[in-house]
């Protein structure tokens, strides 16, 4: 996987987990906070192998297939085998609503990916939440999913080199701040999970339906 100077830590950290888990993305696919316009990140997503991908989001500009919000999905109840939700909840001011749907629309035993920062920059007038894995874990279990894992977006280091890569996106000239980028990158190969408190960029989490919809 080849990042670019412009992806922060935390979305190389999580790219790379994406990859990671690649093989559990199946079936009828449904991506929510995405279209067709380039997306963030190196990852690419396995559009080829599954039985049917649509991109949904309620801005035009990045051509979703479908086009409208998480807390308002227009779909049938059960009909995706995978369903996929990147860094949107943060956005989303009905959080329990957001996931309840997520979990109306997948079927029963099947995937639900969905990830959500600890530590972000505050970036709009509508990013309203960062997670700990409790709450997170809360959440999803809650609206009937099973947590079967947890991939954490780096730990002390990763956290430390998460928080500097977001300081030297404005630092100037661009030269200089993709020599600083490619080294945090680097130095992210020596971060390891450490024992008592827990640091990271934040989380993506695999769950598995487990609740009928009635």
């Amino acid at each position: 996987m080849v990042h670019t100077h412009s992806d922060s830590i935390r979305r190389q950290l999580l790219d790379s987990e994406l990859e990671v888990v690649k093989p559990l993305i199946r079936g009828k696919v449904l991506e929510v906070g995405a279209g067709h316009r380039p997306r963030r990140g190196s990852f690419q997503p396995p559009v080829g192998e599954c039985s049917g991908w649509w991109y949904l989001d309620i801005h035009d500009s990045r051509q979703p297939d479908v086009r409208a919000t998480v807390l308002n999905l227009p779909f049938q109840d059960s009909i995706f085998d995978t369903v996929i939700c990147l860094e949107v909840l943060k956005y989303v001011s009905d959080l329990r609503g957001a996931v309840e749907e997520l979990v109306r629309v997948v079927s029963l035993g099947r995937r639900v990916l969905l990830s959500a920062p600890l530590m972000h920059p505050v970036d709009a007038p509508n990013d309203y939440w960062q997670f700990t894995l409790h709450a997170l874990k809360r959440l999803v279990e809650e609206a009937g999913l099973s947590v079967d894992r947890v991939c954490h977006q780096g730990h002390r280091l990763g956290s430390v080199l998460g928080l500097f890569s977001q300081l030297a996106r404005d630092w100037q000239p661009s030269s200089t701040r993709s020599v600083i980028t490619r080294l945090f990158t680097f130095l992210t190969r020596f971060d390891r999970e450490t024992t008592g408190r827990t640091y990271t960029t934040g989380y993506l989490i695999i769950a598995t339906n487990r609740k009928h919809v009635s």
